[in-house]
């Protein structure tokens, strides 16, 4: 969950299709962020996605802040992750 999924920009990272990573928007441990601050860390966390989940959590995950939205490794694989062998 959480920050390790912006492992997901790496060249050299794989899903396995049973895995399931969380997506969650950016917080002060918590606390909702000005909304100024809310994009900027929206974008730098985006910019280490794969360009279709950048897009997918722009427009959805990155509103949820007090729970993660789940993805399975097939849904990422769909979206353009590398599976692993």
């Amino acid at each position: 969950m959480s920050s390790c999924t912006m492992f997901l920009g790496a060249n050299d990272v794989c899903v396995s299709p049973q895995a399931i990573l969380g997506f969650h928007g950016p917080s002060n441990h918590g606390a909702k962020l000005a909304p100024d601050k809310f994009d900027k860390w929206s974008r730098v966390i985006a910019s280490h996605y794969p360009e279709a989940i950048r897009n997918w959590y722009m427009t959805n995950a990155r509103f949820k802040i007090y729970s993660a939205t789940r993805l399975s490794g097939a849904e990422l694989i769909r979206l353009g992750v590398r599976p692993c062998p």
